[in-house]
């Protein structure tokens, strides 16, 4: 494990970002200095968790077995801190391996803190993140981060995100596919050919929007701007790029560059393949390194914890907006489920943390009423788990899509939607229960019928309602005895009475 320092740092005033990166696995400690952070030691270790996945996408034994041992060595710095203070966010090879939940429950039980599988887009924007809090970007500026097994860009304006796109394209895999029988001309030209292809669909949006500047991160733009001054470039360019091709080409991996380790040479030639592609597709004149990364980002994004909260209801916004969501059914819909949450937080055991789930839940759960009005949880589920969401890691995406799928109509639990790590399944139907009723009082639109009391032991719950409100409102009966036959046939239990 390479560590720059140690830090004796109490634990209250210290943050913890962890990266489980495709390439290699980096973890950064900091503490809060007058509202500022100071890094005071980075660790990091290879593990090639990349190189492990074979044509089906199956991690193999090995890959797990480094990235599992890795883990166990840095839990062994993780144990001062409590959860609050710790953020471990997994990327492209535990988003695409289809056994990553094998190896996120071993990891579940090395570490002493939750893993997040981030998307793509998420990943793009922590980097933006980083670099805009590391660098100056006044003026519009495009970010490369060349990962193990996939390609970030982010085009933004200090910390205002333009673009942001995320491509199945990395270091080790384009290493593993093109050069695995030697460097030559023809495997550049292949990789080069496929890296542009996987660019296509986003290179229009990135030229349209423009920029000034260019900066790149990782440990591939590391190795690339240290072999480009090296062979006196200056910056990262199309030149330099080429000129480096001609050495692999003729020196294959047995080149020694100043500040190029080992290890970046053997996976150097997949990486440089990459970045000629952008370079090439965007038609970009240099490239300069910054030293900022994913895992700064997600310290910075900690630190401002009330920025997160903004990042998130930005993205619920947006996705309303979009779809032409009724902004009053929603707000009465959120202010019944975050009522019920309330009065049944204790009695389920519910953590803190699912109150923000469910309040975004139930703003978003019409989003696809503007496609079928009759299947409209489907769609909203289908919108929720398939689009990008800023702010929101995998599992809570997943959380979302869960809630809104099965906030009416039939409970089928056998379809659920399945989530690594984030809550128990228990929690997840409580959640879905909670937002169903908050839906159904408020079915007539035009405010709601709230009860007096709910009550709730395991699986079964009471509603108690005046009884005025029952005698006088029929419909809000009919829905309601509808709900008891629904959640009866998928094992639980609602009551209703007069009271």
């Amino acid at each position: 494990m390479e560590n720059n320092s140690i830090t004796t740092d109490s634990p209250d005033n210290v943050l913890v970002a962890l990266d489980l990166g495709s390439n290699s696995f980096h973890m950064v400690i900091a503490r809060i200095v007058e509202g500022n952070l100071q890094i005071l030691s980075r660790h990091k270790e290879k593990v090639r968790l990349a190189a492990g996945l074979d044509e089906h996408n199956h991690l193999d034994d090995a890959a797990m077995q480094r990235g599992l041992q890795s883990l166990s060595r840095f839990n062994e710095r993780l144990q001062p801190f409590d959860t609050t203070k710790v953020r471990i966010v997994a990327t492209h090879t535990l988003r695409k391996a289809s056994n990553a939940r094998d190896f996120l429950r071993q990891a579940e039980t090395v570490l002493s803190h939750p893993v997040e599988v981030i998307s793509g887009h998420e990943e793009a924007r922590l980097i933006l993140k980083a670099v805009a809090h590391a660098e100056v970007t006044e003026d519009k500026t495009l970010i490369i981060d060349i990962g193990g097994g996939s390609t970030e860009l982010a085009l933004g304006l200090q910390q205002d995100v333009l673009q942001l796109a995320s491509r199945t394209m990395g270091c080790v895999s384009y290493t593993q596919q093109f050069f695995a029988d030697g460097i030559s001309k023809s495997a550049f030209k292949k990789a080069i050919l496929a890296a542009q292809q996987q660019l296509e669909p986003v290179i229009d949006h990135y030229r349209r929007t423009g920029w000034s500047q260019v900066l790149a991160t990782s440990g591939t733009a590391s190795a690339l701007a240290a072999c480009a001054q090296e062979m006196g470039f200056g910056d990262i360019s199309s030149d330099s790029l080429k000129e480096l091709q001609k050495v692999l080409i003729d020196q294959q991996t047995d080149v020694t560059i100043k500040g190029v380790s080992a290890d970046r040479m053997q996976v150097l030639a997949g990486g440089l393949a990459i970045m000629s592609a952008i370079v090439a597709a965007l038609g970009i004149e240099s490239v300069r390194y910054s030293p900022a990364a994913l895992r700064e980002g997600v310290l910075y994004e900690m630190h401002g914890g009330m920025e997160h909260s903004d990042v998130r209801r930005r993205t619920r916004e947006s996705l309303m907006a979009r779809y032409t969501v009724d902004q009053q059914q929603a707000e009465r819909v959120t202010e019944v489920a975050i009522w019920l949450w309330q009065q049944v937080k204790q009695d389920w055991s519910l953590p803190d943390s699912s109150l923000s789930l469910i309040r975004h839940a139930a703003y978003l759960h019409e989003i696809g009423l503007n496609i079928n009005s009759s299947a409209i949880q489907r769609h909203s589920a289908y919108i929720i788990e398939n689009t990008n969401l800023p702010g929101f890691n995998r599992d809570e995406q997943l959380v979302l899509a869960n809630l809104v799928r099965f906030h009416r109509k039939r409970l089928q639990l056998n379809q659920l939607l399945p989530i690594e790590q984030l809550m128990k399944d228990k929690t997840l139907v409580r959640l879905i229960r909670l937002l169903r009723i908050a839906v159904l009082l408020n079915l007539g639109r035009q405010g709601y019928a709230q009860p007096s009391n709910v009550a709730v032991d395991g699986k079964s719950m009471t509603l108690t309602f005046a009884q005025e409100t029952l005698e006088s409102q029929q419909l809000l009966c009919m829905d309601l005895d509808r709900e008891v036959m629904q959640l009866s046939a998928a094992g639980f239990s609602l009551n209703y009475l007069a009271g």
